[in-house]
């Protein structure tokens, strides 16, 4: 998991250039600049997610984990867990038995190098550095289409020809905006969806790539039933609602502090991941990284609330996950948060995948030893 999260600094150093015309997202819909936003509080107060666990498994099959990472939740609960060092995937049915392989990386492979895995409907696309591959949601190849992703980082997929990309990393956009694309496979047209205007802070950050929850990003959620695609910039807390043509039909915002991240916190994690790089030049990548946490890392729709997952620092051994829950007109109903006990952490930031009322999440023990384990849990539901 270790190079993918620090996809820029292990396996490249990518200069993004981005042409992006003039004006900023706020000011094309019309935004009052003098409008004040205050935090608020959750109109319904906390949600009790009350997790069960149902099963817990440390190996596939009879199999160990080498170095799993990047769970996924697919259609009727199917389970994809990529293995870094084994370098191919897992498929594992709702009851956690272990169903197949695919997506093998190597010479001669399908895959030149495994970045990401996205879900939707019945499909999973797997991100590799030059290409997207589709498969069908038991693992068989349909296509793979030309994409460099460090430029072209997938969002959201609204169905298996058209989908969302942005630059995966805001860092190194000379244009000072990002811009999202919307691209038709079918009729091999890209077409502009949004702008998102970078601040001062972040048109100064070197390129290169993610550290998930610190490096800012470009988020985005696809509702599948309204048709509408949620987006935002995830180092502000103000996310867009919009149509399948990127036309704005709503925005909502919160005006909340970041979390500070000291130097020595920032060079400690870099550390962690880059074991064997000399402390002087942790210290100078550190010290180019910015002084404060985003706001989430990830945004999803679930059953008919939009979901906000919450940073709350850079420990690799995060036992607790706060969760905003918003209805999707943009009122903050609830504010939840997944709690491990037992000496369980989660093993990456980004470890934790909820569909309906399912929850997985990668953990590793006091010793290190990772396992997947799937839980019920309590969920708002639309009256």
């Amino acid at each position: 998991m270790k190079k993918l999260i620090l996809v820029g600094y292990l396996l490249a150093i990518v200069a993004v250039f981005v042409s992006a015309q003039q004006g900023d997202l706020a000011k094309n819909m019309g935004r009052d600049p003098g409008q004040s936003l205050h935090d608020i509080k959750p109109e319904k107060g906390t949600w009790n997610f009350n997790k069960r666990k149902v099963w817990e498994i440390d190996k596939a099959g009879n199999e160990a984990f080498g170095r799993p990472g990047e769970p996924r939740i697919g259609d009727k609960g199917i389970l994809y867990l990529r293995d870094f060092d084994k370098k191919f995937s897992y498929i594992f049915d709702a009851d956690g038995a272990l169903l197949k392989k695919f997506a093998f990386q190597g010479e001669g492979k399908e895959l030149s190098n495994y970045i990401n895995c996205f879900t939707f409907g019945e499909t999973v696309v797997i991100g590799a550095m030059d290409k997207l591959h589709f498969y069908t949601g038991d693992g068989e190849l349909i296509k793979s289409v030309p994409n460099n992703i460090f430029i072209r980082f997938p969002l959201a997929f609204m169905n298996k020809s058209e989908y969302l990309v942005a630059p995966g990393a805001l860092a190194g956009l000379s244009a000072g905006m990002a811009e999202i694309v919307k691209v038709n496979l079918e009729s091999g047209k890209d077409e502009k969806f949004a702008e998102i205007k970078l601040s001062e802070e972040e048109k100064t950050l070197p390129p290169g790539g993610v550290i998930i929850g610190l490096i800012p990003q470009i988020l985005a959620a696809y509702d599948e039933n309204n048709k509408r695609i949620y987006f935002c910039k995830n180092s502000e807390y103000e996310i867009f609602a919009a149509d399948a043509d990127g036309r704005i039909l709503n925005r909502f915002a919160r005006k909340t502090e970041r979390i500070n991240v000291s130097l020595d916190a920032r060079k400690e994690h870099l550390s962690f991941f880059l074991e064997d790089m000399p402390e002087e030049r942790i210290t100078s990548m550190a010290e180019k990284l910015p002084g404060k946490l985003a706001y989430f890392h990830t945004i999803q729709v679930n059953e008919g609330f939009l979901y906000i997952f919450r940073m709350s620092g850079l420990s690799t051994k995060t036992t607790r996950q706060a969760i905003d829950i918003y209805s999707l007109d943009g009122e903050f109903l609830y504010a939840g948060a997944i709690q491990f006990e037992n000496g369980l952490s989660l093993k990456t930031v980004n470890g934790i995948q909820i569909k309906g009322n399912s929850l997985y999440a990668l953990l590793q023990d006091e010793s290190g030893k990772s396992r997947i384990v799937k839980y019920k849990i309590d969920i708002p539901l639309k009256r």
